[in-house]
């Protein structure tokens, strides 16, 4: 038999063989041991016995005892996500896109907690958890219900401080594109969003969900947005600016500035890389210093954010009081979880590095520690990393951040000066957004990519990909590059996965087609600068299946 019959036959028996069937879904989990995780100990002690202290309750099982009972709740949950965001999630999920994860924690165990004096905050489906406050003297009674699974400490936020840069006085950019960007040139041009702009992407039906401070949309960059959904995680209505006498007066400004670099418009002054996306506006941080449990507010916002059917988030908090570096590991904090499981269903999550790198914390924070995640970091206009940009690895030794752009004095709105003002702000929190921005760009270019395409896109094109390092990760974004990027498999680059790319791979390794470099490099699954039949089979295996 001739190697071209082989390779053909070969194509055709894989392409036949069916599917593996997905694993049934465990419907309880044993308690954990111990039940009060340790974590609650060492708190308490700096708190005194009539204070409250902050827990999550996490559940073993959702009262599902039978197929028959899971079938009917899964039908059930189907109603309570958009058409938008089942549909997103096809891109990711095999077979069933709603799956145990989305179906709601089990009323009667709240109800029991609460008879018993728990004062509850959020619910969590994804986590199958609650969080709230509970008196120290009733943490053993809640922690010997039989459903009760662990209990482990609410962790508190902690504000990216505002690095203070030396101010300057920058020449006004040459303008030579089809927008004018005004003095926001300068941290577009460096990752080279201009020129995809000028192509005609602007982010346009892409929905971005943005977990932040509050947002005033009166800033004139703002006028254009009309969210989709915007919700006070806070205070819990759907008024995300400052509200007199609720709101502290600073609390909307850095939400309202990172929205501004994301998504800002203001001809002659002010673009962000979305420009003419839709916006889902997230108010998680509180910045009230004496009310310090806000991460249960960004699970929450997540998950409904996800129900709504954000394709990316952006966010630009840390998430490290009461963690140890030890706890990035990608597996242990809450928010890390909750935005591994959002990418999990095919949204694009970006976070911030965080700005500790001078301080004693010195790494990255919660959610940054993310395996599928975009995490930023921060360089200045020469494309130098910022002295304060947090640092990586994880704890278990992955490259953190993925990427960096510019987040030394970056051009945005000014609310606290007035809504035409504009000024320029320094730290991951603004890197954060020109990402989260270029990732919308990508979508809406490449609708079927998932979040670890859009994820390889981005790192494969930057300028460090060569040699990625723990400050820098993969370097400085090439937004051009990311969206004429070849995906492994897509060998004929058109978005699908079909036996097409198959067919092409086996001539290239046949020697009876001409091919490009993206071309071979997308046929090239394994990254070993040859073409053999492994890779025709991860190719086909590909094409069987969601990407």
């Amino acid at each position: 038999m001739s190697t071209h019959r082989l390779l053909v036959l070969s194509v055709a028996v894989i392409f036949a063989s069916p599917l593996i069937a997905g694993d049934q879904p465990v419907l309880e989990q044993a308690k954990k041991t111990p039940v009060i995780h340790e974590s609650i100990s060492a708190f308490a002690r700096s708190r005194l016995m009539d204070k409250l202290i902050p827990v999550w309750v996490f559940f073993t099982d959702k009262s599902i005892k039978s197929k028959p009972e899971f079938r009917a709740a899964i039908q059930a949950a189907e109603g309570t996500i958009s058409q938008r965001a089942l549909q997103r999630r096809s891109k990711v999920m095999r077979g069933e896109v709603v799956s145990f994860s989305d179906l709601p924690v089990y009323d009667s165990y709240l109800a029991q907690l609460q008879s018993m004096g728990f004062q509850q905050r959020h619910t969590s489906r994804w986590l199958n958890a609650v969080s709230g406050f509970v008196q120290q003297a009733q943490l053993q009674s809640l922690a010997s219900l039989p459903f009760v699974r662990q209990i482990t400490l609410l962790h508190s936020s902690r504000r990216l401080p505002e690095p203070k840069v030396i101010e300057r006085n920058p020449e006004s950019p040459i303008e030579s594109h089809r927008l004018q960007y005004g003095r926001s040139l300068t941290q577009l041009e460096q990752i080279n969003v201009p020129a995809v702009h000028d192509l005609g992407y602007s982010g346009q039906n892409v929905l971005i969900c943005m977990l932040d401070t509050g947002y005033d949309l009166r800033h004139e960059s703002l006028h254009h947005i009309d969210p989709v959904g915007e919700h006070d995680f806070i205070f819990n209505d759907d008024i995300t600016r400052n509200e007199a006498g609720q709101d502290v007066s600073d609390q909307h400004e850095h939400g309202t500035m990172t929205l501004s670099v994301i998504g800002g418009s203001k001809a002659d002054t002010l673009y962000g890389p979305a420009y003419r996306a839709q916006f889902i506006l997230a108010k998680t941080e509180d910045v009230r210093s004496e009310t310090p449990i806000e991460e249960d507010n960004w699970v929450a916002a997540i998950e409904w954010a996800e129900s709504l059917g954000a394709d990316v988030a952006s966010s630009s908090l840390g998430y490290y009081d009461w963690y140890s570096y030890e706890d990035m590991n990608g597996d242990t904090a809450v928010t890390t979880k909750a935005a591994d499981m959002a990418a999990a269903r095919g949204v694009v999550v970006c976070a911030a590095a965080g700005n500790w790198r001078q301080d004693s914390w010195h790494y990255i924070s919660a959610p940054a520690d993310a395996d599928s995640i975009i995490t930023v970091g921060a360089v200045n206009d020469k494309g130098l990393i910022a002295g304060f940009s947090s640092a990586g690895p994880t704890y278990d030794g992955r490259i953190k951040p993925e990427v960096v752009a510019m987040g030394v004095l970056d051009w945005m709105a000014n609310p606290a000066k007035g809504v035409k003002e504009y000024r320029y702000a320094s730290g991951t929190s603004f890197s954060t957004p020109l990402i989260g921005g270029v990732a919308a760009l990508l979508v809406q270019a490449h609708p079927t990519w998932t979040p670890m395409q859009v994820r390889e896109a981005l790192i494969l094109t930057a300028n460090r990909a060569a040699s990625p390092d723990t400050l820098y990760g993969w370097g400085l974004v090439d937004a051009l590059k990311a969206i004429q990027y070849h995906q492994k498999g897509d060998v004929d680059g058109n978005d699908q996965w079909n036996a097409e790319d198959a067919l092409f791979a086996a001539r290239i390794l046949l020697g009876t087609s001409s091919y490009t470099e993206d071309e071979f490099r997308a046929a090239d699954m394994n990254s070993d600068e040859m073409i053999d039949i492994f890779d025709l089979v991860k190719i086909v295996r590909l094409s069987t299946t969601p990407p």
